[in-house]
């Protein structure tokens, strides 16, 4: 399970070893910790996952993301496949280990990781994940503007040219760039935005998916749950049905 070590620059991420591999017969790490961060996609099969002393299954297309100094050992039955990358993160994060399966936009984001991006990608992708489970945005960057604009009026429906035009670009700059940066389109990073605003919406409190939608600016719940379905793989009421017991309510 040796992995190849490469080295990045200029980013908060700096991958230190990407590994994937199909596993021939049942396997397993052993119980472990280490101080970078570490994120596991399971490709195929289904992988046990061992940490904080909770057992869970991890089958394909979910992914866990280890902290630095977390204790965990992964058990891998045979024919199963996983991609594993391990790297340094110059930031706070989460503390506890996140099972990344309920985020909106982790299906799209995993399947990009797994496919293998070119370099230069793979630290934004991964800092994509670190956003999705939970780690705070960035002070400046491309990132944090869109962040900004967008979190500012969360009933709009953004489009690419008034997004662009708010940042003083042109629609095809600004999708360039985005991609170049964040290693996905402007379409599908406001779409993953819009998606997790709805996200928490629905975590966190009992508002009806008509609320919910009016929120997000869609004009009913049916279109609404048509585009949710598209981006997060779930309907919203199957994904707030999974939300943990005891979540307060947004005021």
């Amino acid at each position: 399970m040796a992995g190849s070590r490469t080295g990045m620059t200029e980013s908060t991420v700096r991958l230190l070893i990407h590994d994937a591999a199909t596993v021939p017969r049942p396997a397993s790490t052993g119980r472990h910790h280490h101080h970078f961060w570490q994120l596991d996609h399971c490709a195929s099969g289904v992988i046990t996952v061992l940490s904080g002393g909770i057992r869970r299954s991890l089958p394909r297309g979910r992914g866990v993301l280890l902290p630095p100094g977390s204790p965990h050992e992964f058990r891998y039955p045979a024919g199963c496949a996983y991609v594993s990358w391990k790297f340094a993160w110059d930031g706070p994060g989460p503390g506890d280990p996140v099972h990344l399966d309920r985020q909106p936009g982790w299906r799209g984001l995993a399947g990009c990781l797994a496919a293998g991006p070119a370099a230069a990608a793979v630290p934004h992708l991964l800092t994509a994940a670190m956003r999705l489970a939970g780690a705070p945005e960035p002070a400046t960057g491309l990132a944090a503007e869109l962040a900004r604009l967008v979190d500012a009026h969360p009933d709009r429906v953004w489009t690419v040219a008034a997004a662009a035009g708010q940042l003083g670009l042109s629609p095809g700059h600004a999708s360039a760039r985005c991609r170049a940066v964040l290693g996905m389109s402007l379409k599908r990073w406001l779409d993953v935005r819009r998606a997790a605003h709805a996200g928490r919406a629905l975590a966190g409190s009992d508002l009806g998916l008509a609320d919910v939608a009016a929120r997000c600016g869609f004009s009913d719940q049916f279109a609404f749950s048509r585009f949710f379905r598209r981006i997060a793989g779930e309907s919203p009421s199957a994904f707030r049905a999974r939300r943990p017991a005891g979540t307060k309510s947004l005021p």
